[in-house]
């Protein structure tokens, strides 16, 4: 509720937004993560540590982080990081509540060329894609619109063979 959201933005604004990265936990997913094939690590809520972004560029990996203000995007690049996603309010909100049509030219304009943008939050089809390209964004960063795919498994399938979500 309203008690618990303004207890988080407090956290948040006496700790500059440290609550995505807990060292308790998240150094031991990296560490796992390393061990295997992995093409890309990405943080959702703030910077991933200096330390922990260069652990994983010397495995090779490149580490995307996401972002909700021109801000965090250029508090990522400067730690760093290799991609930024622009995450609209529209993606769920936890980023920030700036809207993707205002949020991905900003952190455009404000990375530059230090690094690819991504575009995340209410893209759902082509041309939502190709607003997102003309709007400066190198690509998209879209979760919800591989939940309809053959290879996303909900563990139940119908009889057909597709699984429910396909189905809705």
């Amino acid at each position: 509720g309203d008690a618990t959201r303004l207890s988080v933005v407090g956290y948040l604004a006496r700790n500059e937004g440290t609550l995505g990265w807990l060292h308790s936990v998240a150094r031991s997913h990296v560490e796992v993560a390393l061990k295997h094939p992995i093409k890309l690590i990405a943080n959702a809520l703030g910077s991933p540590p200096k330390d922990v972004i260069d652990q994983a560029h010397e495995a090779g990996v490149p580490v995307a982080a996401l972002a909700g203000s021109a801000k965090h995007a250029q508090r990522h690049v400067d730690n760093g990081v290799d991609i930024v996603v622009a995450q609209g309010h529209e993606a769920g909100g936890h980023t920030g509540e700036i809207g993707s049509m205002v949020l991905w030219p900003e952190i455009v304009d404000a990375v530059g060329a230090k690094a690819p943008v991504l575009a995340a939050g209410g893209i759902g089809t082509g041309r939502q894609v190709a607003a997102a390209l003309a709007l400066g964004a190198s690509g998209v960063w879209m979760g919800s619109a591989f939940l309809t795919s053959a290879e996303y498994d909900l563990g139940h399938r119908l009889p057909s063979g597709t699984s429910t979500i396909q189905e809705a």
